[in-house]
């Protein structure tokens, strides 16, 4: 190639700048060539502009060649000079008499062209007049009329730059448009919605109507992120896609051979544009989105107020943009957390004020109740320390005293939910309760094997060492039922900081605590019973056997301790439930070990 001008760079940038190369034609441009030739009595002409390597003809009239090669173009010499280049027989000019478009059978002769300039003045193309014959008479007022021409087609390409920069500024004002509207009727919908799981689907909903996508789905990690969870799913209307639904809802997926696990894991984009094209060695669930039909699928990672989600979109075609689906949920991203983070709050407010309200009713039901209770069993036992009394008498008032007994049990536990026991606090290291606590745990598991990890340098928490002893032992109770299929139970204690967004999950002030976890290998609960887990007097199992008061009595005293509980289960993968107590302030703890 010839030597190009020092500003070559800047004169390809400029081209690049007008997006010319490679579209299709023109009707404007062509009118240009027409008027060219005919005008110059010429019986070939063209408007081409020099890229890095080749001559590109954006019009063209009697040349059936696209593009040539930059080394052969005569035009590359026009760009060279600010002014007309006219060669009026190619065969007796040094520099063009060996070029192969010269020396072949239907040569060049003629040539004449104007450089095409930008409004910066660079140089980057040409109006050019073509014949097969030397033409002699070629004048300097063609030459003006040429350069007149090729001024136009400047102007041209200017408007046609503003013209691009208007569309675009056009669309994209009607996307912004179609974005706030998208958001409005999210953030509608969501205010509609009776609960947060109604406000996510609905969310999808909105969501896969704007992208055209026949189904779409919220993932997230389930107990000991072995396992993924679907938590909402949308189905378009007529995709057919409810069995695959219930069908990915009977299959373990998991961070390891999906992709919505990948993408929950390394919070990245995954796509899969082609389904028969997927990696279906790294993940085999694929086969089943591939047999209902769905060829493309994105997965994009979401925040959410508590925890990390994969949101995937479902395509029953072919979708080759799935890097523009990515780019749009990204751009929006944001709203929407913020939307559904406020219906998620509004959740937990409720939530929170229902406990609330019923740890009060609670309170109240149980005051009463204690007050008569500490009548009656006053009475029985100074009824039964009468020595003159049939044995039959005597025999009721211990059963009654017996059951009196148990229902003041049951009260204590009423009162521990309703945050309204006595509870004397102090610096404890719950390895030293756990330990202590080992013979009665034994009792309680009834044979299930026991296992333990009690974390070295647990730190001393603040807590009432009883009531403790008491919700680990119901703790182990709820295990052992739990573990009917068998397994083993194990528990755990560790640190932990609460950052700001662990600490909004669990209701508890960012700080340090310690977690004590009793985890079973039995069947795990369904959400909806996870939710309900600390309601007094819930349970799934015989009442007439089980009160349901004991993880309320666990609920009451971490809260009452300025802790938390927390349950992660997963049908089929069992259930851990850790008690997250405060940690000792240092200063409290070297005065306990000082008073020992």
């Amino acid at each position: 190639m010839k030597h190009a001008p020092q500003d070559e760079e800047a004169r390809l940038d400029a081209l690049h700048r007008y997006a010319i190369l490679d579209s299709p034609p023109e009707q404007a441009f062509d009118h240009v060539v027409g008027l060219a030739a005919q005008l110059l009595r010429m019986p070939m002409a063209a408007i081409s502009f020099i890229d890095r390597d080749r001559q590109w003809f954006k019009a063209r009239l009697g040349i059936t060649a696209p593009e040539t090669s930059r080394e052969t173009a005569f035009c590359d010499h026009t760009i060279r000079a600010d002014r007309v280049l006219v060669v009026a027989d190619a065969t007796k000019d040094d520099r063009f008499k060996n070029n192969p478009v010269v020396t072949s059978e239907a040569g060049i002769r003629f040539y004449a062209a104007a450089p095409v300039k930008t409004s910066d003045g660079f140089r980057i193309g040409t109006l050019c007049v073509v014949d097969r014959v030397p033409r002699p008479d070629y004048d300097d007022e063609k030459g003006e009329m040429l350069a007149r021409l090729a001024g136009i087609v400047g102007e041209m390409l200017e408007m046609r730059l503003a013209g691009q920069a208007l569309t675009h500024e056009l669309r994209g004002r009607l996307r912004a448009e179609e974005r706030l509207r998208l958001l409005q009727d999210i953030t509608k919908a969501s205010a509609e919605a009776a609960d947060f799981s109604t406000a996510v689907v609905a969310a999808l909903r909105l969501l896969s109507d704007h992208l055209g996508a026949d189904g779409a789905q919220v993932w997230s990690l389930g107990a000991g992120m072995r396992r993924c969870e679907l938590d909402a799913a949308y189905v378009a209307p007529g995709s057919g896609l409810e069995a695959f639904m219930k069908e990915i809802g009977r299959t373990p997926y998991t961070p390891e051979n999906s992709i919505v696990g990948q993408t929950i894991v390394q919070q990245r984009v995954y796509a899969v544009i082609n389904g028969p094209d997927a990696d279906f060695t790294r993940f085999p669930v694929m086969r089943i989105a591939l047999d209902h039909g769905i060829l493309s699928f994105v997965g994009l990672p979401f925040r959410g107020l508590r925890t990390r989600f994969a949101l995937g979109f479902l395509f029953k075609k072919v979708h080759a943009d799935l890097a523009g689906v990515a780019d749009f949920i990204r751009d929006i991203s944001g709203e929407i957390e913020t939307i559904l983070a406020r219906k998620e709050s509004e959740d937990r407010l409720r939530e929170a004020e229902r406990m609330e309200a019923l740890g009060q009713l609670t309170a109240g039901i149980a005051h009463v109740l204690n007050n008569a209770l500490t009548v009656i069993i006053g009475n029985l036992d100074r009824s039964l320390d009468i020595a003159d009394m049939p044995e039959v008498t005597r025999r009721n008032l211990a059963a009654a005293l017996a059951a009196s007994g148990n229902a003041a049990d049951c009260i204590e536990k009423l009162l521990a939910f309703s945050r309204n026991q006595y509870l004397q606090s102090r610096p404890i290291d719950l390895n030293d309760q756990i330990a202590d606590q080992l013979p009665n745990l034994a009792k309680v598991l009834a044979g299930i094997e026991l296992r333990t990890e009690l974390a070295a340098e647990l730190w001393p928490v603040r807590a009432d060492p009883s009531p403790f002893d008491k919700a680990l032992l119901a703790l182990a109770e709820n295990a052992r039922e739990a573990s009917a299929a068998g397994g083993a139970v194990t528990i755990t204690t560790r640190n932990i900081e609460c950052g700001e967004e662990a600490a909004r999950r669990l209701d508890v002030v960012p700080g340090q605590y310690v977690a004590v976890s009793i985890g079973d290998e039995g069947a795990g609960m369904p959400r909806e019973v996870a939710a309900r887990a600390f309601e007094p007097f819930f349970t799934t199992r015989n009442p007439a056997q089980h009160t349901g008061l004991g993880l309320s009595q666990v609920y009451g005293f971490a809260r009452q301790s300025g802790g938390a509980v927390e349950i992660e289960s997963t049908p089929g993968s069992g259930t851990k439930i850790s008690l997250i107590l405060p940690r000792a302030a240092a200063r409290e703890n070297e005065a306990a070990r000082s008073i020992r």
